[in-house]
């Protein structure tokens, strides 16, 4: 039995210098002061989080996504801080979320690259692979720089996908496949939506169903509310897909919201089961059922 444990949209924070708050920046900054975004996430569930972490030991730790507000270099050195007891310690695989490549300028500088790169594990097509033990966890990186916060996967990553999934050894192993976008709506429909969905779910979804062998777990992030659904491939086989909740947000009993995270026991032939795990304002503590 091993153990995966995922977090997600933990969105690490540092106030933008006054030159730094141009193009996408204005929005977010507006969405983060004038709205009162900032509050949403808090170092104290941040730092419980890690804490919790490296208190379970997980076999394998998965990232999916929005490790910082506004992709500031400050923000990456700080999640980059943070996460370094579980980074030095487990097995992990982290991708990129919209917020974590949010201008053209720190994509090209290749800001998330510099600090995260032993983490991302990609090929040369740009697909995450990290195997461990019984299990392969493989990744999308559909995150790009543009005003909207929808995504798209690259051409090169979906077609190594393809081929990836052709190989029949995979059959031996417990297979995850991880993005930061939903490929279901709230309405179990491809998340298309231009605004913030992923732009070529369909295409992501016709490469699962034509494959040989296929994910047996998709864990994404994105959406900060925690949502388990199946997606429903054309001959009837269901891989459940799970966004565990955002990781870092700030314990508020008022609004019924607070920071989760999960693990998952995993053999090589199926899932076993699912803990999920919600911040209580002082620690991360297990929900029943």
């Amino acid at each position: 039995m091993m153990r995966i444990v995922h977090a997600t949209d933990v969105h690490w924070y540092s106030r933008p210098h006054l030159g730094e708050i141009r193009g996408k920046r204005i929005l977010g900054t507006a969405n983060l002061f004038l709205r009162g975004r900032r509050h949403e996430f808090t170092d104290a569930a941040q730092r419980a989080l890690i804490d919790h972490i490296v208190s379970l030991a997980p076999d394998l730790f998965v990232l999916t996504g929005d490790l910082t507000a506004q992709a500031l270099p400050r923000e990456l050195d700080k999640a980059r801080r943070a996460l370094e007891p579980v980074l030095s310690a487990f097995p992990s695989l982290v991708l990129p979320g919209n917020h974590d490549v949010y201008t053209w300028e720190g994509m090209l500088r290749r800001d998330f690259e510099a600090r995260f790169g032993p983490w991302l594990h990609r090929d040369d097509a740009g697909l995450a692979r990290l195997d461990r033990g019984e299990v392969t966890v493989l990744g999308l990186d559909a995150a790009r720089p543009s005003v909207a916060s929808a995504g798209r996967v690259p051409d090169a990553q979906l077609e190594r996908l393809a081929r990836v999934l052709e190989d029949e050894a995979l059959r031996a192993r417990f297979v995850v496949l991880a993005m930061h976008y939903p490929l279901l709506d709230e309405e179990d429909q491809p998340n298309i939506n231009p605004i913030d969905g992923l732009l070529d779910a369909e295409r992501v979804i016709a490469t699962l169903a034509d494959a040989r062998v296929r994910p047996q777990l998709i864990l994404h992030g994105h959406i900060h509310r925690g949502r388990q659904t199946t997606l429903r491939l054309p001959d009837g086989v269901g891989i459940p897909s799970i966004n565990c909740g955002a990781s870092g947000r700030a314990f508020d009993p008022v609004l019924g919201r607070t920071a989760s995270m999960a693990v998952y026991e995993v053999e090589a032939d199926g899932l076993r089961g699912i803990q999920r795990y919600r911040f209580d304002g002082r620690r991360f503590q297990p929900v029943p059922g």
